[in-house]
């Protein structure tokens, strides 16, 4: 536009109609449209680089500018782009309009490095679709997925190593929902879709609730359900009933350990309480066997820390050949372990099997709540804290 003809134009505005111009080329020259919903630009286009073939694009038409410390390589020109949207116009001299829009969203180091990668998949070398890894995944664990992100799952709980941040706002992870990994070979599909649609407590000392989520129908719950089994391998999706038997040397085996481990010093045991405070409360062992995979509680038992860390759940003590040969070891472990003779496998099938026998009422919702409607649920020392703010059944 020539000068002249610009200053007439600009002459005969008044204050509203330059704001209104200014505002509408600012809005046009920082694409404000692209993130925001605003009247009259929804047609508008894009003002970013087309990213569909970024990843195959020469470094010779990647603008390092004056930067000589940064390695000439495609993936390196990412990642600094990335940490700093407008390190590439560092001191150089260019006009304003020129100058880099990309604003900073302070990505991370593990961030950066996951975009970085997908930016490097959008490239011009086709893959043929048998062989792409998307077409390898059942349909209805791709839909799954897309529903634990639709509903922010990962917003309380850890799926995948990723999400869980409620934590940070309660402090201590053992009082925080759980960390989902390995939850599609920890959990019976059946029981697992019951408490979707109808959640009661499983860890009675929780500060937290599971929601009730009753837009979500049994159809959306199962791909879920099949995302979940997807991430572990899990590829059974009914078995048949565990077989034991309670006169074995291993079941017996499994009882001392049991006795032993103490576990009754923090588990339900149906309505039988466990014998120290609220603090330390665990699962209600009644439910082992509608709740979980047998396969999972063994590995569970093996090691609880790595596959949820942080909880207070020790690994039971399985005494080795060297404990068990000594004098007295029969007095001190019983028969049976003797017998065994420090056989690990023995040992944690005979511990899940007697677990898996626990008998007892499932449900304890209700035995739970009145606990704490009496006694209050104040693990810190707070006197300040509204013992009575429970809530609705559906909190529960």
């Amino acid at each position: 536009m020539p000068e002249s003809y610009a200053t007439k134009k600009l002459a005969g505005m008044n204050l509203n109609q330059k704001l209104d111009y200014v505002a509408k080329k600012s809005i046009t020259h920082y694409g404000c449209f692209g993130c925001h919903t605003i009247d009259g630009f929804e047609k508008a286009k894009p003002i970013g680089t087309d990213l569909t073939e970024e990843g195959s694009k020469p470094t010779i038409k990647l603008d390092f500018g004056l930067h000589h410390d940064i390695d000439h390589t495609n993936f390196a020109w990412f990642e600094a782009k990335l940490g700093n949207p407008r390190i590439f116009d560092r001191d150089k001299v260019s006009p304003t309009l020129d100058k880099l829009k990309m604003p900073n969203f302070d990505f991370n180091e593990t961030e950066i490095e996951a975009i970085t990668t997908a930016i490097l998949g959008f490239n011009g070398n086709k893959v043929d679709e048998g062989i792409k890894a998307h077409n390898r995944v059942d349909e209805m664990a791709q839909n799954g997925a897309r529903l634990v992100k639709q509903f922010n799952c990962q917003g309380c709980h850890l799926i995948d190593d990723f999400g869980g941040q409620l934590v940070d706002h309660i402090g201590a992870a053992e009082y925080a929902p759980p960390n989902l990994n390995t939850e599609g070979a920890k959990a019976n599909p059946d029981w697992l879709l019951s408490f979707f649609n109808n959640p009661s407590i499983i860890r009675p000392n929780l500060e937290v609730r599971m929601p009730s989520f009753h837009q979500i129908t049994d159809e959306q719950w199962n791909a879920i359900i099949k995302y979940f089994q997807h991430l572990d391998n899990e590829k059974i999706s009914y078995r048949d009933e565990l077989a034991i038997n309670e006169h074995s040397i291993e079941f017996k085996g499994g009882e001392m350990l049991h006795e032993l481990g103490a576990c009754t010093n923090c588990h339900f045991y149906g309505t039988t309480f466990p014998k120290q405070d609220a603090s330390t409360w665990a699962p209600n062992l009644a439910l082992t066997k509608d709740r979980l995979n047998p396969d999972w509680v063994k590995e569970w038992l093996r090691d609880p820390q790595t596959i949820m860390p942080g909880t207070k759940m020790p690994a039971p003590f399985l005494p080795t050949e060297d404990l068990l040969t000594i004098d007295g070891a029969k007095n001190d472990w019983g028969k049976e372990l003797v017998k065994m003779n420090g056989d690990t496998e023995a040992m944690l099938d005979g511990l899940r099997d007697y677990v898996w026998s626990i008998k007892g009422k499932t449900n304890i919702d209700k035995t739970i709540q009145d606990y704490f409607d009496e006694n209050g649920y104040d693990f810190s020392g707070d006197d300040d804290e509204d013992e009575d703010d429970w809530g609705d059944d559906e909190d529960w």
